[in-house]
């Protein structure tokens, strides 16, 4: 008896300990490939947009993500517009490497003055997502505050739903890559699950510090959304210094 509970027990040793190897075998492969290489990173990315509401419009983004662990993230990202349509937003990212792919929760506070429409428009989101090699997806909440210049009333959403999947034709890691993108957010605007944007996105690493980016962006007509008539069209190009 006490032989059969001693080999019992070092079975279960040995299945923890391969478990233990195997993880962190993953893990330090996702790092040696750089999925979790630490980096800081800046990006400005002029923008070409038309609207049925706005009609034609340039906008100017810049954007930095600190990302110097694996396990966090934290990503600043500015528009102006010549409408006089600006906004700002934070993006907060606990990460959890894990053998296969990376989980994350995401907090993102949103704030955009419409100096055109004269309305203040303020959200806060959280999700909670999953990063392969090939594939992202996420799924969450978010609520807003629209509120007039002149302060009379205001409109809120409380209760929304936040999505977003996104495909790779290549290992994201990789110096180079084109991607497909489905969600009802990205990092200058958060509209209601009934309004989605699609995105293709590219990007090129001329070297270790700089990277090009393009990308087409749709936002087809919404069911329900508060301007509903909002369909628009964004085109984009960008260059990004890379800091280790």
């Amino acid at each position: 008896m006490v032989c059969y509970t001693f080999v019992v027990c070092m079975r279960k040793i040995r299945l923890i300990i391969l478990f233990l190897t195997i993880s962190f075998g993953g893990f330090a492969s996702n790092l040696s490939r750089g999925f979790y290489e630490p980096s800081v990173s800046f990006e400005f990315m002029p923008e070409y947009s038309y609207n049925i509401q706005w009609k034609s419009m340039a906008n100017f983004d810049l954007k930095s993500t600190f990302a110097k662990t694996p396990y966090f993230e934290f990503t600043t990202a500015l528009q102006f517009s010549t409408l006089n349509v600006h906004t700002v937003d934070f993006r907060l990212k606990p990460r959890l490497p894990l053998p296969i792919g990376e989980l994350f929760l995401d907090f993102e506070p949103y704030y955009r003055i419409d100096v055109k429409d004269r309305i203040h428009d303020a959200a806060i989101a959280a999700s909670v997502g999953y990063r392969f090699d090939y594939l992202s997806f996420q799924v969450g909440w978010f609520g807003r505050f629209l509120v007039p210049f002149d302060g009379g009333g205001y409109h809120k959403e409380l209760a929304n739903i936040l999505y977003g999947v996104e495909v790779f034709c290549r290992p994201q890691y990789s110096n180079w890559n084109i991607s497909l993108r489905m969600s009802n957010f990205n990092d200058y605007q958060i509209e209601r699950w009934s309004e989605p944007l699609f995105m293709l996105s590219a990007r090129y690493d001329l070297f270790d510090m700089m990277r090009l980016s393009a990308g087409v962006e749709c936002k087809p007509v919404g069911i329900g959304n508060v301007q509903a008539q909002f369909f628009g069209i964004t085109a984009r190009i960008g260059i990004g210094l890379i800091l280790e």
